[in-house]
């Protein structure tokens, strides 16, 4: 059983999902081959931790606030089994020997691969959070939506890295 979730608590899934993503990609460069892959590594991390800010000053702002469209959307078991599913999945893996992790990967390519499917699931996540803001706060949705823009905009760059 699952239990219906707090505007407080899908921001402290979102903040976590950054977190490690900043760490991910701080380890990456750590340990890439070259240099074109670090520096694309160390802004994507810059780039999470940015993203942690906005979602820290989104649940202060708005966790005291329990918007209806927020409790409609979230405020139901089959919504929080939902939301504990996309929650429980590894978007960004926990990292305590990098060198074991990245052994799992053939090649930087495969490696590549994952970090997109990692921001995919970011944007999914995202698009839930938005979708259950509703419309009822058109700054807290503009950072949102911008923040699923620049998760597909670390895609594209992942992509042309990909390609190279």
């Amino acid at each position: 059983m699952s239990h219906p979730y707090s505007i407080e608590e899908v921001f402290e899934i979102a903040i976590n999902i950054e977190k490690h993503g900043t760490d991910f990609y701080n380890k990456l460069a750590a340990h890439a081959e070259d240099e074109e892959s670090k520096k694309l590594f160390v802004y994507l991390a810059n780039e999470e931790k940015h993203h942690i800010d906005l979602f820290t000053g989104m649940r202060d702002r708005l966790g005291k606030k329990l918007s209806s469209s927020f409790l409609d959307y979230w405020g139901n078991e089959e919504m929080g089994l939902y939301l504990k599913e996309l929650a429980d999945v590894e978007v960004f893996p926990e990292l305590d020997d990098m060198p074991k992790f990245l052994k799992k990967f053939d090649s930087k390519q495969d490696i590549i691969k994952y970090a997109i499917g990692m921001e995919k699931s970011n944007i999914l996540f995202f698009m839930e959070v938005l979708e259950a803001l509703g419309s009822e706060d058109e700054t807290e949705n503009k950072i949102v939506k911008d923040l699923i823009n620049e998760e597909k905009k670390h895609i594209l760059k992942l992509c042309i890295l990909l390609k190279q």
